[in-house]
Formats: structure tokens, sequence, C-alpha cells
């Protein structure tokens, strides 16, 4: 488990910047009042979009772990029993579909590898980031956001953001097959090592996990 979660970084203030940014060359900047005393260093940045769309991904998956969260931990106590899960199969299966229809579909991210450098005056705030130009200069102005602020956010997001798309494919595993007659014990110890992974009290096996045999249900 990370020691750093999503609730640790506040969405709301990373620190940003409106920028414009042509689409032709690349060029980004904002003009200010020059004080006369230039004190620049290198920020490197990412847009807001990427940004918001990281902070989404992250509240998806919160979002899905609390609804899985009472069929991981049902799953987790049956242990290698498959009687038991047997006897309680008809029960989780139909808790988890309504925790799928409650959650929604896991959150796809990918970090974004869009990350220019700018030049920053920490005199009077002005941004350069020079490109040759093309001649044909269309410059949106866009929020842009200190690429330190999105790694942290993505740090505290992402181990969130893995768990939830376990717990999504082991749930939708759960919802929407049965295991066949012979493999409810080799599912019992599928489901129950699966379900700590999610919980963090067990660690993943050194191969790949073979989900038993089942049939839709």
């Amino acid at each position: 488990m990370s020691g750093q979660s999503q609730a640790d970084v506040d969405p709301a203030a990373p620190r940003t910047m409106a920028l414009w940014r042509c689409i032709a060359c690349g060029n980004m900047g904002r003009l200010r009042d020059c004080t006369g005393q230039c004190a620049f260093r290198e920020v490197i940045v990412v847009e807001g979009e990427a940004y918001a769309e990281l902070h989404e991904a992250g509240e998806m998956a919160q979002a899905l772990l609390e609804a899985a969260g009472p069929a991981i931990v049902a799953l987790a106590e049956i242990g290698d029993d498959g009687a038991a899960l047997e006897a309680r199969y008809d029960a989780l299966q139909a808790q988890a579909r309504a925790a799928l229809r409650e959650a929604g579909p896991a959150a796809a991210f990918e970090p974004t590898q869009d990350r220019p450098p700018v030049w920053l005056c920490d005199a009077c705030g002005m941004v350069e980031a020079p490109q040759e130009c093309l001649g044909v200069c269309v410059r949106p102005v866009r929020d842009f956001v200190y690429a330190k602020d999105y790694d942290a956010l993505a740090a505290a997001a992402q181990p969130d953001i893995a768990k939830a798309r376990r717990a999504h494919a082991l749930l939708a595993s759960l919802g929407h097959t049965r295991p066949r007659e012979g493999q409810w014990e080799r599912a019992a110890q599928y489901f129950s090592h699966e379900a700590r992974i999610i919980l963090g009290e067990a660690q993943e096996p050194q191969g790949a996990a073979v989900a038993p045999q089942g049939q839709g249900a």
C-alpha cells in the first residue's frame, strides 16, 4: 500500500499558469511588464486537462473500490473453502453485479508524455518557451499545471487505479461466470487470493494467476 493516498493531495491546489501555445510551432508563453531584474528558471508543465483526467480517474477508482469492498472482503474471508464458496455463490454473485452497476467501468490511465519545458521569470512572472516560427501563428490560451504537482497526484492515485482495475476484473469474473463441478475449491483459492492482493494482505504470485474453468452465469 502507498504511504500517500489521493486524499492527501489537494486536487484543487495545483500550481497553474494560463499560457498560450502555438498549435503550429509549439511556442509557449505569457507576457508581463519587465521589472529589469530577470530571474528565469525552467519549469516543466503539463496541460491542465491531463491533470483533470488523472484526478477523475483517481475518483472513479476510489468509487469502484468502495462499492466493491464488501464483496472483496467476503471473498478474502472464504479462503480455500470450496464448499463455503458454493453455498454463498449466488449471494456473492448478486453483490458483485450490484457493485459493478454502481461503480461503472474501471478507469484507464496512462501518464501524459506531453511535458514541455518553459522559462518562468520569478521577478515579473513572464513565461517564455521560444520556438522557430513557421509563419502560421495560432496561439490558444490553456491552463497548464506544474509537472511536479501532476506527478504527485499520479503517485497518489495510481495505486488505487491499479487496485480498482484488478477489483473490477475479479468482480466481473464472479458476476458473470460460475465454476464447473469439481472446480469449487480451486475457484475459492483463486478468488480469495485475488481479493487478499487487492486488500494488501497477500503478495502477487510469481506466475500469472489462472482462473478456474467456469461457465457463463
